[in-house]
């Protein structure tokens, strides 16, 4: 295995709606996981796979499509590969399973960002 990119369509809960412009409930694309073979990264697979996962949330869903995703905010890599691909940070969103864990005096786990981007017929946003 080269590369893997789970996706799943999922309804919008409040927090989430109006950070990216959906009514609650509204369905959506959360991409679940992608992961590249460290040996094969650098190469555009990951670009790929998002393009392939815009298109297929472009197919799947009424306009406005929008295309999302969870990252640790510590995974500057990653977080530009995103920003390339057009995805935006949901900056008033906030991760409130970290904030819980943090309220209890858990640390260690980095905060998540919530990154989408709406996505038309072509995939493109």
């Amino acid at each position: 295995v080269v590369a893997c990119c789970g996706l799943t369509t999922d309804l919008a809960e409040p927090d989430l709606a109006g950070c990216v412009g959906l009514a609650a409930g509204a369905d959506y694309v959360l991409i679940t996981g992608l992961a590249v073979d460290p040996g094969q990264r650098r190469r555009g697979i990951a670009s790929q796979l998002l393009a392939e996962a815009a298109l297929v949330a472009a197919a799947r869903l009424a306009a406005p499509a929008v295309l999302a995703l969870l990252v640790a905010r510590t995974n500057t890599s990653a977080v530009r590969l995103y920003a390339q691909q057009g995805f935006q940070e949901q900056t008033s969103w906030i991760d409130t399973r970290w904030k819980e864990e943090a309220e209890r005096g858990k640390v260690g786990k980095p905060r998540r960002l919530l990154l989408a981007k709406r996505v038309d017929g072509s995939g493109e946003a």
